[in-house]
């Protein structure tokens, strides 16, 4: 799916997932005044546990701390239907996350979340590597 027009976002969704990939894109965001005062949402779909709480807590604090405007949701479900759903729910204009986090063979046997959110985004994707 191809997106007509950029446009500005007003908001954005950072995808987390905890990875070592995830983090790298959470410090790339926080060392950019590119998305600094605009309504940001850092969004993991996972169990709701101490580990995946703290993990998405730190990753929080980390963009709060350099200025940002965030907030952190561990939801559950299907990571792409729940990150779409989120997506549509809250207007989110721009979807961010770290690209291809897994080995080659792991992807191969059981997909890519990057290749499914590229094929499916209604809206602007940044990708992070």
């Amino acid at each position: 799916m191809a997106v007509d027009e950029f446009k500005t976002p007003e908001n954005f969704l950072v995808a987390y997932d905890g990875s070592e990939t995830a983090d790298k894109a959470i410090e790339r965001i926080a060392a950019s005044p590119l998305l600094k005062g605009i309504e940001g949402h850092i969004v993991m779909v996972g169990i709701d546990n101490e580990y995946n709480r703290e993990r998405l807590n730190n990753a929080a604090k980390l963009l709060v701390d350099t200025g940002h405007q965030i907030q952190s949701h561990l939801l559950q479900g299907e990571v792409i239907d729940v990150l779409e759903k989120f997506q549509q729910e809250q207007n989110i204009q721009l979807k961010i996350m770290g690209a291809y986090g897994h080995s080659r063979i792991r992807e191969f046997f059981l997909g890519s979340n990057t290749s499914k959110m590229i094929g499916s985004s209604p809206v602007p994707l940044l990708l992070l590597r």
